[in-house]
Formats: structure tokens, sequence, C-alpha cells
């Protein structure tokens, strides 16, 4: 299989996000399949558990990366925006870049001026 998209997940997450990020990621792995493509899951570190569950799909790369590392789009999983520092840089730092980010949350957050 040939090198295909890659995807940051960040951020920090409750226990109804899991479900979330796995939906996610079975979607990601059915679309890596079809396109013959092994996608990519980057891991700032910030996401506890990314691994594992990124290990359980069989077409999905997972990658440790160190803050930015130009993915094609961001995946923020955000539960509070007081503990979110880190990932409102990443959305920064996406916008800058052109990247398309997606921000998931279970709280009403105010948009990240880029």
């Amino acid at each position: 299989m040939k090198s295909g998209p890659q995807y940051l997940f960040c951020g920090s997450r409750l226990t109804d996000d899991t479900h979330v990020m796995r939906l996610l990621l079975e979607g990601l792995n059915t679309w890596s399949r079809q396109w013959s493509e092994t996608i990519t899951i980057q891991d700032n570190g910030s996401l506890e558990g990314l691994e594992n569950e990124v290990s359980m799909f069989k077409y999905l790369q997972h990658r440790v990366v160190n803050r930015w590392e130009d993915p094609n789009i961001v995946i923020a999983f955000m539960d509070r925006l007081s503990h979110n520092r880190g990932t409102e840089q990443t959305l920064r730092e996406a916008a800058e870049a052109g990247r398309p980010a997606f921000v998931i949350s279970s709280v009403d957050l105010a948009p990240v001026e880029g």
C-alpha cells in the first residue's frame, strides 16, 4: 500500500468522545482499504490511549509526532477549554498552514481565533 494522508488527533477526551473517535477511525480504516493507501494517525501525546485505539485497525498506522508535523487534517477533542491550551495552539497552527481542523466536544466552546 502506498502512503496516504495524515490526520493529527489531539486534545483530551471524555468517555463519550471515545465512541466518536472509534467511529472516525473505523471510517478512516474503511477509506484506507478502499483507496489502497495507508492513512497515518499522528499522535502528539495529548490523547491518552490513542496508540492502542489505532492498533485495532489494519489499514491505519500510528505515528508519534513532536508538536506540528504538517498533517493534512487536524481532529481536536476538547472536553474543557481551560485545559486545552496546547490544542488551541495546534488549531492556530492548522489555520496558519491552511489545514482543515475539526473540533469534537461535548461542551460549548468559543471559536479559536487564528
